[in-house]
């Protein structure tokens, strides 16, 4: 790092003590990740602990002994990935870092370069000083391009920090100019790039998705929409991008001189995702899928399983997902990558496996052990254009971070979208059915989470004769809508969904017959008074396969779902095993 970078940045540690000590408002995992990266020695961590003094004062006593020792793998580690989520309000100190580190870098690449110069990436000192600035995020200032242009003029030391302390200027006229702006008055005049309008804050006190400004030509626009006519569109916040007397709408929203409109969801209305082929205009650029046959044709044996599958695994670092082709675009388009939470762009992927140089997106995935780099070189993988209008690279697709398919049948079609996780689904599909009417809807999986977290399960478990005798309260009708909902998403479900009377011979052997829409529709209704009922039900469906099916394949897949849902069922209520209760 440069010495004089790094004193800039030890002069904001110091200044910062004091905030960052009210930020860390416990322990864990702050000082625990000192210790893990050696910053910390393991005494030194006991220490801290066990001091009687009050939190804060202990904070600060650590951070004293970072000062000491002060350099950049310290801001690592304070504004890590983990730290910053356990304690949100270090973000806001992490931007005046960030605001340090943009006085001293070289612009980024634009994505337009990278994929040109994908095969001969060469280290450079803007290089390294990239991957060493770790907080880096934000646009960087052409400030060497101005240094240099002051030399060719001559100017003396002095005129150049003169010049250099521009942004202080400007935010003295912005002030002069809020002044003339009475925000008190229910019509503001609000910009965005070069587009100008009359902002009415009573329509924009409804919601975000009202339309609240109405521009030049008398046109009425919502918050979006109006960034959208700026040009601004990339930027995808508002608050940020639309500017009143010279301030952010963030920034007045945070001084409270203009309403916070509440947040509004499209994705009330149900979404259409229909598997139709796409328009001549909708496609993407030349070669952006592999559907021609012979596609392996000349490919290395070990690229081949790659080049004849429509997704496949790939890590970056510790970080597991599935990429899928008709997705991908380039580094900053296309979510592409599905994880277990989110769906993700190649540079989303990266930046959350805390890794720090967006540049490198192509190197640092893998599939297979092999780096995306090859893959796209190999033409296995199609790189769009800058210039590409398709409904990836023009954000046309209607919530990419979002499943294509129903997660219980597998279909496109007409599908709601949880606002928690990257789940489809039907209206129907989804147990209990899907209300599209309300503002955010998350699915039953997510439910399920957000009360185990509420009311973490008991430690002590409870004998099934026990649990199947409980009432069924709200709360255990999500745990038995839970445990139906996995059944359902299961593949080999598919046989047991609907009424078997149309299988020869099926009632002359079953006098009981169940399946799983029967047991749907009576948790819908509430016919089940107790667990039990529920439970009998679906094991009965288990027994009747086994009883008509003996051991042929059918039968094997009700012994394989049988299975999961006892395992599902016995984690859900905390039933004890039969061997611990002897």
């Amino acid at each position: 790092m440069d010495p004089k970078l790094e004193k800039q940045l030890l002069i904001k540690f110091r200044e910062k003590k004091l905030a960052i000590s009210d930020a860390v408002n416990k322990l864990f995992p702050f000082i625990y990740s000192l210790r893990d990266q050696a910053l910390i020695s393991n005494r030194m961590l006991q220490h801290y602990k066990n001091e009687s003094v009050p939190m804060k004062e202990r904070i600060y006593n650590v951070l004293e002994k970072l000062e000491k020792n002060f350099n950049k793998k310290v801001l690592k580690v304070l504004f890590s990935r983990n730290n910053v989520k356990e304690y949100p309000d270090l973000k806001r100190i992490r931007r005046t870092f960030e605001d340090v580190l943009s006085e001293d870098s070289s612009p980024e690449r634009s994505d337009s370069e990278r994929p040109a110069k994908i095969s001969n990436v060469r280290s450079s000192p803007q290089d390294t000083r990239r991957v060493e600035n770790p907080l880096l995020r934000r646009k960087k200032l052409r400030k060497t391009l101005l240094i240099n242009s002051i030399r060719r003029r001559g100017l003396r030391k002095q005129n150049l920090r003169t010049t250099l302390k521009r942004p202080t200027l400007r935010k003295s006229a912005r002030q002069s100019q809020s002044q003339s702006v009475d925000f008190r008055s229910p019509q503001l005049p609000v910009t965005c790039s070069k587009a100008s309008g009359t902002l009415y804050q009573e329509k924009m006190k409804k919601g975000s998705l009202e339309k609240c400004i109405m521009d030049a030509n008398g046109n009425w626009l919502t918050l979006r929409e109006f960034e959208i006519k700026g040009k601004r569109e990339h930027f995808k916040n508002w608050r940020k991008s639309i500017s009143c007397g010279g301030h952010t709408l963030e920034w007045l929203q945070k001084e409270r001189l203009i309403p916070k409109p509440p947040t509004q969801y499209r994705r009330r209305k149900r979404v259409v995702r229909k598997k139709l082929p796409l328009k001549e205009s909708q496609r993407p650029a030349p070669g952006a899928g592999r559907e021609e046959s012979g596609a392996t044709a000349g490919l290395p044996a070990y690229l081949k399983p790659l080049a004849d599958v429509n997704s496949f695994l790939v890590t970056c670092g510790e970080v597991v997902g599935n990429l899928y082709k008709n997705r991908f675009a380039s580094g900053s388009r296309g979510k592409c990558i599905r994880t277990d939470k989110h769906w993700f762009t190649p540079e989303e992927f990266l930046n959350s496996a805390d890794k720090i140089d967006f540049l490198s997106w192509f190197k640092e995935i893998r599939a297979s052990d092999i780096p995306l780099q090859t893959l796209i070189e190999k033409k296995i993988l199609r790189l769009h254009t800058n210039q590409c209008r398709c409904l990836l690279c023009t954000e046309g697709t209607p919530h990419p971070e979002n499943d294509d398919e129903c997660a219980v049948c597998r279909n496109g079609g007409m599908l709601i979208c949880c606002d928690s996780c990257p789940n489809s689904f039907h209206e129907d599909c989804h147990i209990p059915k899907a209300l599209s009417s309300s503002p955010e809807w998350i699915c039953t999986y997510c439910r399920m989470e957000k009360a185990e977290k509420r009311c973490p399960p008991n430690v002590a478990r409870h004998p099934e004769l026990q649990v199947l005798k409980m009432k069924m309260l709200p709360e255990e009708l999500l745990k038995c809508e839970f445990l139906l909902l996995k059944i359902f998403c299961l593949y080999d479900s598919k046989i047991f969904i609907e009424d078997p009377e149309r299988i020869k011979d099926y009632y002359q052997h079953i006098k009981e017959p169940m399946w799983l829409n029967l047991i749907k529709e009576r948790l819908h209704q509430g016919m089940y008074n107790t667990i039990e009922g529920f439970v009998l039900d679906m094991r009965l469906i288990f027994k009747n396969c086994w009883k008509f099916n003996k051991n042929n394949k059918f039968g094997q897949m009700g012994i394989k779902l049988k299975k999961v849902f006892e395992k599902n069922f016995k984690q859900v209520f905390s039933i004890q095993e039969i061997e611990e209760a002897c």
